[in-house]
């Protein structure tokens, strides 16, 4: 699989940290409002409202450095996750 879509309303964490994971679709993760952390790695892609109305999340903890964490495409309507702390 190289992509995560589904529906997640009440995970309060996540780990995708998948070599082979390249995108999270379109409002995966939209509406899991008690998600407070996601971790994440080989990440290219965040489609359109992946992480909208994820308002408790606080803490992404990304395996790679900030410059890969900066080439990551990220669509619109992904605010919660950019408001959201980077742990490198």
């Amino acid at each position: 699989m190289d992509y995560i879509e589904g529906d997640y309303p009440n995970a309060s964490s996540i780990l995708a940290r998948s070599t082979s994971l390249k995108k999270i679709s379109k409002s995966a993760f939209e509406g899991a409002t008690s998600m407070q952390h996601i971790l994440l790695a080989g990440i290219e892609t965040i489609e359109e409202r992946a992480f909208y109305g994820c308002g408790s999340l606080k803490d992404v903890y990304y395996f790679g450095t900030q410059e890969q964490w900066n080439s990551i495409w990220i669509g619109s309507g992904n605010e919660d996750l950019r408001n959201a702390t980077v742990h490198y």
